[in-house]
């Protein structure tokens, strides 16, 4: 971003079983972040090698591999 302004990285949270657990993009302290990444590299190649991959769409999406 220009003149100095920095963008705040995002945050998403899901409750699972009552349960809150947040995310924060590019985060490494998860002790499986490695595997997680993988797994969401994995994912996101798949996709993107998908018959129904609509790559204007991809553009919007916030991938953090």
């Amino acid at each position: 971003m220009g003149k100095g302004l920095r963008k705040s990285p995002g945050l998403s949270w899901i409750d699972l079983n009552g349960k809150v657990y947040s995310f924060c993009a590019s985060d490494k302290t998860h002790l499986c972040s490695s595997i997680i990444y993988e797994v969401l590299g994995s994912l996101s190649r798949e996709l993107k090698e998908s018959p129904c991959f609509d790559s204007m769409a991809w553009d919007f999406c916030v991938v953090c591999v």
